[in-house]
C-alpha cells in the first residue's frame, strides 16, 4: 500500500470496527465497497477476517443491516410525508413568490 491507495488483495486493518467510518452504515458500506474490490479487512475487536467462512458470514449479515437501515428510513420517511399531507401542511421547498409578495 502507498500513498494511502488500497488495491486489489490488500488488506485493511483496523482495531475497531466502528472506527473505521463515520457512522454504522458507513462502515458496513466500506466493508462491502472492500469486498467488490478484492480488498481484505480485518477488525481485531470482532475478530473479523473477511477472507474467512466466517468472515464471510459476517459481511453477510453486515449487507442485510444497511439493506434493512435503508428500507427503515425510507419506511419512516414516506409515513412522515403522509402524516404531514393529512394535516394539510406544506413541506419542502416554498413554491415561490406570488403577486402579492412581488409588490404588484
Amino acid at each position: 500500500m502507498s500513498g494511502g491507495v488500497v488495491a486489489r488483495g490488500d488488506t485493511v486493518l483496523v482495531a475497531r470496527f466502528f472506527h473505521l467510518g463515520r457512522s454504522r452504515d458507513h462502515a458496513i458500506h466500506l466493508v462491502n465497497s472492500f469486498h467488490q474490490r478484492s480488498i481484505h479487512f480485518k477488525a481485531l475487536d470482532l475478530g473479523l477476517d473477511t477472507p474467512t467462512p466466517a468472515g464471510k458470514f459476517m459481511r453477510s449479515v453486515f449487507a442485510s443491516l444497511a439493506e434493512y437501515a435503508r428500507e427503515s428510513i425510507l419506511k419512516k420517511t414516506k409515513a412522515s410525508q403522509q402524516l404531514t399531507a393529512a394535516q394539510g401542511k406544506h413541506t419542502g421547498r416554498p413554491k415561490g413568490l406570488d403577486a402579492e409578495h412581488l409588490g404588484k
